[in-house]
């Protein structure tokens, strides 16, 4: 579905007040959708190595050190079975069909139901792989349920703004734990106000980026403790600046600016594209479906976040 999409969520008025819209939902569901599918095109050529029987962690493993009540594609092994998929193709089944739905998610295709098919199966194939870091899965996760549980098209106003708006409310709240928290289990330690913490992430191998920001971290040492106390006060400093709208329009671009700095530096981009998508929705989707509609040439009436 083109961007003309966002067109059918307009803003609505319930009770006399200006009321948000179900484009948070739309931003939700087709950004998180292309982020995990430019990762699933990633993974593809390297998909033996990292998933199935032969992978450098063995799926069987991988399952057994998950949560119990978490799916791998060993729980349906047998049946698959039947089907004439065992051994390494069940997982290159598993996989192809949850690159297929993710699809249909950005295409908005049958939301709710495409969103239930994507969150399982990424549940499953996070399951029996063990190649993300850094709770990447785990946020897109997240984003996935809300994207399962939020309405798709205005159908009784009034129910769907009320369910809307609760989701969103709630979803925000979960953004706001999980930056506080963060920040402050870093400032507990003294590697993130010396800039240790940046020095170290620089430094593995794993984790080099487009940009080697290393020898202007060698010529200007404060540069990496500037940077660390930068996410301090970023991430401790969300609540407080991230909910009122005045300092919004300045914290939403720096908490996007960090996590693009982290696929930069040490690209991890699979982490910083989804907590970009991830932010936009909690807190800029007014300004990001007006922007899309402008680019699409479509009119689209601005509506007030609460």
């Amino acid at each position: 579905m083109s961007l003309g999409a966002i067109s059918s969520f307009p803003a609505i008025r319930a009770s006399g007040t200006s009321a948000p819209s179900l484009s948070w939902t739309f931003l939700l569901r087709s950004g998180l959708g292309s982020v995990l599918l430019f990762q699933a095109l990633s993974v593809w050529l390297n998909l033996r190595e990292i998933m199935g029987p032969d992978a450098i962690v063995p799926s069987p493993i991988a399952e057994l050190v998950e949560p119990r009540w978490q799916p791998g594609v060993g729980w349906f092994a047998p049946l698959l079975v039947h089907a004439g998929l065992e051994g390494q193709k069940a997982y290159i089944f598993c996989f192809a069909f949850y690159t297929i739905v993710l699809v249909l998610l950005i295409l908005n295709f049958s939301p709710k139901l495409t969103g239930l098919l994507v969150f399982a199966s990424h549940l499953v194939i996070s399951g029996s792989s063990y190649f993300s870091s850094y709770g990447v899965d785990q946020f897109a996760g997240v984003g996935l349920f809300y994207s399962v549980l939020a309405p798709a098209r205005m159908r009784d106003g009034s129910n769907v703004v009320w369910w809307s708006s609760l989701l969103h409310s709630l979803f925000r709240f979960q953004m706001v734990v999980a930056y506080v928290t963060s920040g402050l289990a870093k400032s507990l330690g003294s590697q993130w106000w010396n800039g240790e913490a940046i020095w170290l992430a620089l430094g593995m191998p794993a984790l080099r980026g487009m940009v080697d920001a290393r020898p202007l971290l060698a010529s200007f040492p404060a540069l990496a403790r500037l940077a660390g106390i930068s996410v301090l006060i970023l991430e401790i400093g969300y609540p407080f600046f991230m909910l009122p709208k005045v300092t919004r329009r300045v914290w939403l671009p720096l908490i996007i600016a960090m996590h693009l700095g982290i696929g930069l530096f040490l690209n991890m981009w699979s982490f910083a594209l989804i907590m970009v998508v991830l932010n936009i929705c909690a807190f800029g989707s007014d300004h990001a479906a007006c922007l899309l509609g402008r680019l699409s040439r479509i009119p689209l009436r601005h509506f007030e976040t609460p």
